[in-house]
């Protein structure tokens, strides 16, 4: 965790971002004593104008929110409105331009319990995974994602998700799957190829999933180990 009070040491550099003088009273209003009402109202303003984002990061909102998250739902992750409006309110903040911001703030090691724990609603691990795949955009970031813990979610919910759920799991591992490093480190034991293989065969059964696994069968069968255990 020294990582993350050292990033808090350097203050991040905010992005350039335009707001009124009333646009950025009504985000004040929001900053102490986070509450549902206030992950709710941050959620509508990010929605109606990004550049909220910044200032909410630069009135120390965020790190209210990150504070509370850290203090009262890793201890014990169970499902609670607050817990899903603060992976809601990452999952909008990685749909937009200000996405890295996230990184600043540690956010996949932050979301490895929620991302583990099967007792939240699904649209919850939907989010989850949404914000990782949102933070997936070139090799450094698929491999910082792998050191997060990426891989083994998607195995688990590739098989147990719902359909939504399953389908973006094969996304983001055909995306994974695209990095070489990536493809060794499926394919360095012959139980580990054996235990990917047999889980996506069987769910290629799965008409909804056929075309993402064939997709994915595609790409992973340039690794030899794999392409014989395919055929």
């Amino acid at each position: 965790m020294e990582h993350h009070s050292h990033c808090h040491e350097e203050k991040i550099k905010l992005p350039p971002y335009q707001l009124t003088n009333e646009e950025k009273k009504v985000a004040e209003l929001l900053a102490d004593n986070i509450s549902e009402e206030k992950l709710l109202e941050a959620i509508h303003l990010i929605s109606m104008k990004n550049d909220y984002i910044v200032y909410l990061f630069e009135i120390h909102f965020i790190d209210h929110v990150i504070k509370m998250y850290t203090k009262e739902i890793l201890p014990k992750i169970k499902p609670s409105q607050l817990l899903i409006k603060i992976i809601e309110l990452f999952d909008i903040i990685s749909e937009t331009t200000f996405r890295n911001l996230l990184l600043s703030i540690n956010i996949l090691s932050l979301l490895i319990p929620v991302g583990f724990c099967n007792e939240v609603p699904m649209t919850t691990t939907h989010s989850v995974l949404r914000i990782y795949d949102n933070l997936i955009y070139d090799e450094e970031s698929a491999l910082f994602s792998m050191s997060n813990q990426i891989f083994p979610l998607l195995m688990i919910w590739s098989e147990f998700g719902d359909s939504s759920v399953q389908l973006l799991s094969l996304e983001i591992l055909i995306k994974l799957c695209h990095v070489k490093s990536i493809l060794i480190f499926i394919s360095n034991s012959p139980e580990k190829v054996d235990s990917f293989v047999t889980q996506f065969k069987k769910l290629h059964e799965r008409p909804i999933l056929t075309k993402k696994i064939d997709e994915l069968f595609n790409i992973v069968s340039s690794i030899p180990s794999i392409r014989s255990r395919l055929n």
